[in-house]
């Protein structure tokens, strides 16, 4: 099996939108009044109004954790972590997305010569 898509549900789901729309600098390849999905790839994000919030950590690949973290921080998004160097060779940050969502950055470091 290979993994095709996810949902994610939230109760303000027009303010995750823009939110999404906002963070992924990408429109949604589908839309109404309660979903939206949106193209990541090698995966689709789905995201649904719903009456609860699903809580979740959705973590992003980025090429620079520190400069992604300050354009992020700079755009209002609340910092749970700041970036961070992990032992298993990632440098990764976390933020609080909508709802109760973590959003993680993370940066693979690759080994020196």
């Amino acid at each position: 099996m290979e993994l095709n898509h996810c949902h994610v549900l939230f109760r303000e789901f027009m303010k995750a939108k823009i939110w999404f729309e906002r963070t992924l600098e990408k429109e949604p390849i589908f839309q109404n009044h309660r979903l939206a999905y949106f193209d990541l790839g090698s995966m689709t994000l789905v995201i649904e109004d719903a009456d609860t919030d699903t809580k979740m950590t959705l973590a992003f690949r980025t090429a620079s954790c520190d400069q992604r973290f300050k354009e992020l921080v700079a755009e209002g998004n609340e910092v749970i972590e700041e970036p961070t160097t992990r032992p298993w060779k990632v440098r990764s940050a976390y933020l609080k997305g909508p709802g109760s969502l973590t959003l993680e950055i993370e940066q693979q470091i690759l080994e020196e010569a």
